[in-house]
């Protein structure tokens, strides 16, 4: 593997690390909420010069991979450790928003146009989403909250990332990935979980009236699962505009959703490039715990550690087994 670093500063001069890297590359991608993280150490030397906010660009095989931007870098003798993030770490800005009969896709190209955020394939969600303010909040936190919505609604689920400097939305039917994980496929070792830490039988949603003063409750509940685990509830307060078949619609999906044992895969296996948080995969694991698994899960998040002699990579995701 083929591995290029340059680092381009605010006066457009460019620094090939290549040669200086003595580390490895550790690239992070996290499915939803959260900019992408690169970090890797530098050896010190020459006329190397490079600050915060400096873009970094990595190519694998010739090939752009990578572009992130040093947030932090720290210094032991002549060892300097960069901190980078992906063009996501732009959309934490806070601000505020009143979006009337708008799909999380024209939420997203508004909020990029008026950030100059550069934006790439970005998929049609479709959806209206009910109309909305956000009051003092990041960004991603809006898109985030949007996408959510859309995935409740429509029960597809979509990834923002950045695609080598570009913005982009991909439904998750159109990230599944050709390889096969597992005990006989790439994998090396494995952690499985299950865990009701995070699971809810009970959901309570209510709507603020702001005429009587009261909140309307609306209640959607497992029985069998109640007497199982006990009483575990779920409570969020609701937009007020929503009307009542929605709120209620929304509170069995929610349950749908939490009602379930959390099962958990940590996955270590030899690296594929083109694998990164939002992936879909075939993961084939026999005798996994309590079940038998052989199914496309989606990846949650995903860290590569890169270096010209070895590419490895971990996998966590989560194992619907309905």
């Amino acid at each position: 593997m083929r591995i290029r670093v340059l680092v381009i500063n605010r006066k457009k001069a460019v620094y090939d690390l290549s040669g200086a890297i003595c580390s490895y590359i550790k690239y992070t991608t996290t499915r939803v909420g959260s900019a992408s993280t690169v970090s890797f150490d530098v050896l010190k030397s020459g006329e190397m010069s490079f600050h915060e906010g400096d873009m970094v660009k990595i190519f694998v095989d010739k090939k752009l991979y990578i572009v992130c931007y040093i947030f932090a870098k720290s210094k032991k003798e002549d060892v300097i450790s960069l901190t980078c993030y992906d063009i996501l770490r732009y959309m934490q800005y806070k601000q505020s928003y009143n979006f009337s009969k708008k799909t999380a896709t024209q939420i997203i190209k508004q909020v990029a146009n008026e950030f100059k955020i550069k934006l790439g394939n970005i998929a049609d969600t479709i959806y209206i989403l009910p109309d909305k303010i956000y009051e003092d909040k990041t960004l991603l936190d809006i898109v985030t909250d949007a996408l959510m919505k859309t995935t409740v609604k429509t029960k597809k689920v979509y990834t923002l990332y950045d695609d080598a400097g570009k913005l982009t939305l991909k439904e998750s039917s159109n990230m599944i990935s050709n390889y096969v994980l597992g005990n006989k496929s790439l994998a090396t070792t494995y952690t499985y979980k299950t865990s009701i830490e995070e699971s809810y039988n009970y959901v309570k949603l209510v709507k603020p009236n702001k005429k009587s003063g009261k909140g309307e409750t609306y209640i959607a509940f497992d029985d069998e699962k109640i007497k199982k685990w006990g009483h575990l509830q779920f409570y969020k307060k609701v937009d007020e505009n929503l009307n009542d078949a929605q709120i209620r619609e929304m509170a069995k999906n929610y349950l749908k959703y939490y009602a379930r044992t959390k099962r958990t895969l940590k996955l270590e296996c030899l690296g594929v490039k083109e694998i990164r948080a939002g992936s879909v995969v075939l993961i084939d694991i026999p005798a996994l715990g309590d079940i038998d698994l052989k199914k496309l899960l989606l990846i949650e998040k995903c860290t590569h550690t890169l270096s010209e002699t070895q590419h490895t990579m971990s996998l966590e995701m989560n194992v619907i087994n309905d």
